[in-house]
């Protein structure tokens, strides 16, 4: 099957299963076109899906839960359906814009929602108005703690619970993560997903259900209904800045880029047992109650789920159905036949019947897969798996050939069982065998002890061997520590002697007869490191080209400091290994000279060359790293290349965060980025926020008078002008002008620091902007004056 036939079946899939289900097949058969591929499976799949979803009312309400996290709204069948689609639609739920009605039921509605900040779509499960009895709201809160406890990249993410009105009466709702996809078994069709596909699939099913039980939840109405498939999601979800480090991410098992099964309805059976019937239909059962009553669908659940024993019921209740489920996976069958039986007749049948074996739908699956199936379907619980991440092992084992551990433990228990039914016969079978078993245990134990002892001995020797190599790297790896100490030290050494040559020449006893100062002695050094015979180092000279060209660039002085910071950057690629984080260091400082020069796609191929040196460094460098992303992803922001711009600084704050804390100035100027973006998307609200709260910070962290105060009260007045507070944006300006005047002084014979310069332009043109042009005219004629 092509990528475009599976992309087509899923959507005529969507479109028809909401049609009644006499127009099917002609639906089908027209969008389908020649494609008799399509058709087929397109059919197979709808057909099983009006075989699991019950078609009376209270079949409704829980295909209306269950379509909370899917992209597709739910199939109401006849009448049912029309109403609930021509009932009105609130605007708005909270802070949400409603879309669509996803699902209906008598408990409540369920809703796609847009949210604005952060952007993104949610699904909204809203308790009707005017039904909030306190058993009502109890069961509802259960259902969000029940969800809203787990955090796993198989299982939605819980956004917000609260209140809100509708038509006057209060009610509550709960929002959470929109999933698209398939059901499990829809999805495993339309894909033509081969064996090893399906038990990788089974096995990350697992591992969601062994998350939930270790945070204390048991499923109870597990089946493939409530099980969707989205394909290539686990990358996107891993990488969520609202899942990083989660336990449930952790320990998923799952590669990235491949399909990812997503449970739905954790607490939702709980919440439907608020109308405690049990609804006969054609196809399986829903029924839900309260505590010690039955809950579940009929045919994935276990004898002691079914009989009503609520005290039986534990995590090894959802193992049985996950066997129902791996049973279904892999013949399209169940292994029990429960339809048209009353609950009382189908535990009768659970309990006490014997599970059609796997091989008998399909005799190629006999062997392993039939053992693993048989242990999850035990009648008896502790014949089961005791968690559902023994069964997912298990799977996993078989995939890749090894013993599993199934194996001897059900084939003890089956000669057991049968021992029992035929006592007399295998007492006296016993005894005819034990005699010619005597001589036969004794050879067999001298020979596994022979074999025992020349296991020993290999293990000895393989392990000497690792021994050596391993004392052999320690001492590779202490020569290299030894060597690059003493790089090092020679480095740091040549510099402190060059840094106190260079502040001598800063002294009278030097300079007899003027006033020093501290320019010509940086001068003095540049000098020297351009000198083959005062520098004969390369790593010493780079080390102090590097650092003359940083103080040439913050000095406003481009050309020499462009001609300082290539020869440095030339020197280390030349000396340095690729993942030298003093290379990175080069890298980015001359990046951010070519961003003051204006050449800005320069500088952001130097920028990211210096993020893609420094991520290949060992150890790791946080701090150098965290810098270097903000400077990378601030290039991008101006190349309006936003998406990318917002990864990098997203992963540069948290970084920033963990080292420097809540409060710093750093922290400041990610906000004034967040403002930055924020006006290019047109966000101006959004803008001044953040912009004031960059403020906030800077003058809580660095003091009355610095250039990053001046630089946010430029930014800041920008938005303050956009949103017509031109008086606010000219005090801005205005004391930005006053603060540039101190932090950027005036040194004889050169020109102006292009900050103080920054700033009174800005201030000269708010006042010609706002009519007062002799104001302008006069500080530009003083700005004049001060340049010369």
């Amino acid at each position: 099957m092509s990528p475009a036939q599976y992309q087509k079946i899923k959507q005529i899939f969507l479109d028809v299963r909401e049609l009644p289900l006499t127009q099917h097949a002609a639906k089908v058969a027209e969008l389908a076109g020649a494609d008799e591929l399509v058709r087929d499976r397109t059919m197979w799949m709808l057909e099983h899906d009006a075989r699991d979803e019950p078609t009376t009312n209270h079949g409704a309400v829980r295909h209306g839960l269950e379509g909370l996290l899917d992209h597709a709204a739910p199939s109401g069948i006849g009448h049912s359906a029309s109403l609930e689609a021509a009932k009105p639609m609130p605007k708005t739920i909270g802070q949400y814009r409603i879309l669509r009605r996803i699902g209906s039921g008598g408990m409540g509605d369920v809703f796609e929602g847009q949210q604005e900040t952060p952007r993104r779509s949610v699904a909204i499960k809203l308790m009707r108005a005017g039904m909030e009895s306190e058993a009502m709201a109890r069961r509802f809160r259960r259902e969000i703690e029940f969800v809203g406890k787990l955090s796993h990249p198989g299982i939605a993410k819980v956004y917000e619970a609260g209140m809100t009105s509708i038509g006057g009466v209060a009610a509550p709702y709960y929002a959470m993560e929109f999933v698209s996809g398939l059901p499990l078994t829809a999805f495993v069709t339309a894909t033509a997903l081969p064996l090893t596909g399906k038990l990788r699939l089974f096995a990350a099913i697992c591992d969601t259900v062994q998350y939930a039980h270790q945070q204390g939840v048991i499923h109870r109405d597990l089946k493939p209904a409530n099980i969707m498939v989205q394909e290539n999601a686990l990358a996107t979800a891993a990488t969520s800045p609202e899942r990083t480090g989660s336990p449930g991410e952790q320990a998923t098992g799952w590669g990235a880029g491949e399909p990812l099964p997503r449970i739905l309805d954790f607490g939702i059976a709980r919440a439907v047992a608020v109308e405690g019937t049990t609804q006969e239909s054609d196809g399986p059962r829903t029924v839900a109650t309260e505590a010690g009553q039955i809950i579940g669908t009929v045919p994935y659940m276990s004898p002691e789920q079914i009989g009503g024993r609520a005290g039986d019921v534990d995590t090894r209740t959802d193992v049985y159905a996950l066997g129902v489920i791996l049973f279904e996976l892999l013949t399209g069958r169940l292994p029990f036949v429960t339809d048209g039986l009353s609950i009382v007749e189908a535990a009768k049948l659970k309990a006490g019947g014997t599970p059609m074996r796997l091989s008998e739908a399909d005799r190629t699956l006999r062997g392993d897969l039939e053992t693993i199936v048989g242990k999850a379907l035990e009648p008896e619980k502790q014949r089961r798996y005791g968690a559902a991440s023994e069964l997912g092992a298990d799977v996993r084992r078989f995939l890749n050939d090894e013993v599993i551990e199934a194996r001897s433990a059900t084939l003890l228990y089956q000669v057991s069982k049968f021992a029992k039914r035929n006592r007399a016969v295998v007492v006296a079978a016993a005894l005819a065998v034990l005699a010619l078993l005597g001589g036969v245990v004794a050879t067999a134990l001298q020979a596994r002890e022979a074999v025992h002892q020349r296991d020993v001995a290999m293990g000895q020797t393989a392990e000497a061997e690792r021994q050596r190599l391993e004392a052999e790297r320690q001492k590779t790896e202490a020569e290299r520590q030894t060597k690059l100490a003493s790089r090092k030290t020679f480095v740091a050494e040549s510099v402190s002697a060059i840094l106190l040559d260079t502040l001598e020449q800063a002294t009278p006893n030097v300079s007899p007869g003027k006033e020093p100062l501290l320019i010509e002695a940086i001068e003095y050094a540049e000098t020297q490191a351009y000198d083959p015979e005062a520098i004969n180092s390369p790593e010493v000279r780079a080390v102090v080209l590097h650092t003359i060209g940083i103080i040439r660039r913050e000095r406003g002085d481009y050309e020499k400091a462009e001609k300082d910071l290539s020869t440095a950057l030339a020197v280390r690629r030349k000396v340095l290994a690729d993942n030298d984080p003093n290379l990175a260091d080069t890298l980015t400082n001359m990046g951010l000279l070519r961003k003051r020069q204006e050449r800005l796609p320069e500088a952001a191929a130097l920028m990211q060359e210096a993020v893609d040196v420094q991520r290949r460094s060992t150890p790791p460098d946080e701090q150098r790293l965290g810098r270097n992303l903000y400077n990378l992803g601030s290039m991008y922001v101006l190349l309006n290349e936003l998406d990318k711009g917002r990864a990098m600084l997203d992963e540069s704050l948290e970084i920033h965060r963990r080292l420097l804390g809540a409060e710093h100035e750093v922290i400041g100027i990610h906000l004034t980025a967040r403002a930055k973006i924020a006006m290019l998307e047109n966000k101006w609200d959004v803008a001044r926020d953040f912009a004031d709260r960059a403020l906030a910070m800077y003058r809580k962290t660095v003091g009355p008078s610095h250039p990053s105060i001046a630089s946010g009260l430029r930014e800041a007045a920008v938005i303050y002008a956009h949103d017509g507070d031109k008086a606010g944006a000219l005090a801005m300006l205005a004391e930005a002008d006053a603060m540039a005047l101190v932090v950027f002084p005036l040194e004889s014979g050169r020109e102006p620091h292009p900050g103080r310069r920054a700033a009174r332009r800005d201030l000269v043109a708010m006042l010609r902007e706002m009519g007062r042009g002799e104001e302008a005219a006069r500080l530009e004629k003083d700005a004049a004056a001060v340049m010369r």
